[in-house]
């Protein structure tokens, strides 16, 4: 019995000025169907996935109080900026 669709995949989205990459994966799609209909289950959703981060990317920067040169803005709370370049989305 074929596992199911799986994909990882990296898609880029535009928010707060700057260009974010995004990572994701959908595994196990369509279990115990011919391989060709669960790797299509697996774009479909994917497709899906990368398209609702787009669409709130710029809600959840925001959010997140992340500036255009990528550094988080001070808060009551204390959280301390992330440097440029910073491996982490969101510091």
């Amino acid at each position: 019995m074929p596992a199911g669709g799986a994909l990882m995949w990296a898609a880029k989205a535009a928010a707060a000025g700057r260009t974010w990459l995004i990572l994701g994966v959908v595994l196990h799609q369509s279990a115990g169907s011919p391989p060709a209909t669960g790797l299509q289950v697996a774009l479909d959703r994917s497709r899906r996935l990368i398209d609702a981060v787009r669409e709130s990317l710029d809600s959840v920067v925001a959010a997140q109080g992340v500036s255009e040169q990528g550094r988080r803005t001070a808060t009551a709370s204390g959280t301390r900026p992330c440097e440029a370049g910073s491996a982490h989305h969101v510091c």
